[in-house]
């Protein structure tokens, strides 16, 4: 099919395109009205005030808030420590997966020192393809020499809120991706479910 022909499936789903022309006019139009209300002696009737601060995250939003809604607790309050960019995975979600059965089968075989590389090449694009900082080939020799398969990995992993799934964790770099958290977050990490007590990824 040529550019022309998904073009013409484009238009036919989403209904009659508009003609340059009538496009041409209408952004005309546009500055138009923005030229006008440069002359507008009452512009500032059209405006609200707004107060960016801390509390609001700073938003040029108006809004209108009671005092009593700032005394809600926060859901930051729920943290065991202060919620941080924790363990981020870099590896296309090789690491992780809702199965844990999965997860277990791909990670045995990953880190099976039987096994020579050519032998898991179709396993995840995720764990064999090269990327920034991460010689995939490289990284598998490090982290079969530093440890071996541990089902004790096999964690809980709060990858989203309610979205929680199972990861094997590895500290050895740059498996999981490259070292960010401190020693102390790490600890955490290896007596806790991960994510859980610090990792805050909402939009």
């Amino acid at each position: 099919m040529s550019g022309a022909d998904r073009c013409g499936c484009l238009r036919g789903l989403l209904g009659p395109c508009e003609e340059p022309a009538a496009g041409a006019e209408r952004a005309a139009h546009r500055r138009q009205d923005l030229l006008d209300s440069l002359k507008d002696a009452d512009s500032e009737a059209h405006y609200q005030p707004a107060e960016p601060d801390k509390a609001n995250r700073y938003s040029f939003r108006p809004e209108e808030v009671s005092q009593g809604y700032r005394t809600w607790p926060s859901l930051t309050w729920l943290c065991h420590v202060t919620p941080m960019n924790g363990l981020m995975e870099k590896r296309g979600e090789a690491l992780i997966d809702i199965d844990r059965k999965t997860l277990e089968d791909r990670m045995e075989t990953y880190l099976n020192p039987n096994l020579e590389w050519e032998a898991i090449l179709g396993l995840h694009p995720g764990l064999t393809t090269d990327a920034a900082r991460f010689d995939a080939k490289r990284a598998r020799r490090k982290v079969l020499v530093a440890e071996p398969y541990d089902d004790s990995r096999l964690r809980r992993y709060a990858l989203r809120p309610f979205d929680t799934r199972w990861c094997y964790f590895t500290p050895v770099r740059p498996v999981w991706n490259e070292p960010r958290p401190s020693p102390t977050i790490l600890a955490l990490f290896l007596n806790e479910p991960l994510g859980s007590s610090f990792k805050s990824r909402m939009p």
